[in-house]
């Protein structure tokens, strides 16, 4: 996404993605330069859930 906005070459993760953000910084203070360095992990870790959702062979998934 762009400073306007534009969403024509995201693809559906990167939706996910900005939203996610819109939602982690409405739960955070005005510090920005903390919330920038704590995004990083947040993000990390909200791809690697959203990756083991999608994933066919997770542990509780016994046929394929």
């Amino acid at each position: 996404m762009n400073v306007e906005g534009d969403f024509r070459y995201a693809d559906s993760g990167g939706f996910d993605e900005c939203s996610d953000f819109l939602e982690y910084i409405s739960n955070s203070e005005d510090d920005w330069e903390t919330i920038f360095t704590g995004w990083v992990d947040v993000s990390a870790k909200l791809k690697e859930d959203r990756t083991m959702s999608t994933n066919h062979w997770g542990p509780w998934n016994l046929v394929k």
